[in-house]
């Protein structure tokens, strides 16, 4: 009876994950056609299109994703805070995101140094110069993790907590399950597919991997934090990383 018991249990959160990615690749697809709709009013500042579309979708998006913890909060009768909104541990946040940053520096700059040593130039979806650097740069370090954190790991990962509250696991193994189903469905956000038919229109083996390390340690700085301080840090600051390599990279070479 208790290894049924434990089956359901693996079945709704693996049923759960399938469905949140259909779901986040649905709600991207609608939120990227409003702020294509709204990118005209904003085509003054940004006519190269290198920002502001990426501001505009983010921004909807963090709105969705606020609503929906909102609604969470309310459903399951959690309190705001229970979702990450607070700043435990931020020492122990900032402390981890800053080792880790300085770590993947080396890491980023070294691998982009050796595609470009081997014919393999950065290059960029737009034209190149300081107002589409700086505003595209800005976006990265200011907004990319602020908003898709709501969603992967303060929404995802304490809903999977909850449903695992009332079950035989221990906290470790609830944790560990968690971490995983949000890792994965972070990585299934940065493929392309079809549904009818189902197809993979676009996925980068490089990206899965920096998806999966980046959505492991976003998830254990959550876990660890009980706050969504580290991981909206650690997730700007990585972007922000990741830019400034190429942009290095690119004037360099």
């Amino acid at each position: 009876m208790e290894y049924l018991k434990k089956l359901k249990k693996y079945c709704i959160i693996i049923l759960f994950t399938l469905g949140v990615i259909v779901f986040q690749d649905y709600l991207n697809k609608n939120v990227s056609s409003l702020a294509r709709h709204l990118y005209p009013y904003f085509s003054g500042i940004d006519p190269d299109n290198a920002f502001a579309f990426l501001f505009l979708h983010h921004f909807i998006q963090a709105v969705v994703y606020l609503l929906l913890i909102l609604l969470a909060a309310k459903v399951f009768r959690f309190k705001i805070r229970d979702f990450g909104f607070n700043l435990k541990e931020y020492r122990k946040s900032i402390k981890y995101t800053l080792i880790f940053a300085a770590v993947w520096a080396v890491i980023q700059f070294g691998t982009g140094l050796v595609f470009v040593l081997n014919g393999q130039p950065v290059s960029w979806n737009f034209r190149t110069n300081t107002r589409n650097f700086t505003g595209y740069f800005l976006f990265e370090v200011l907004f990319s993790g602020t908003s898709e954190e709501l969603f992967f790991r303060g929404l995802v990962i304490t809903l999977i907590l909850i449903m695992l509250k009332n079950s035989s696991k221990t906290r470790k193994e609830s944790n560990i399950f968690a971490l995983v189903s949000a890792t994965l469905i972070f990585m299934a956000a940065h493929i392309g597919f079809t549904l009818m038919p189902f197809r993979v229109t676009y996925i980068n083996w490089l990206q899965q991997g920096t998806a999966m390390i980046f959505g492991v340690f976003y998830g254990v700085l959550l876990l660890r934090t009980k706050s969504l301080l580290g991981p909206i840090l650690a997730h700007n600051l990585l972007n922000g990383v990741i830019t400034l390599s190429g942009m290095l990279l690119y004037f360099i070479f």
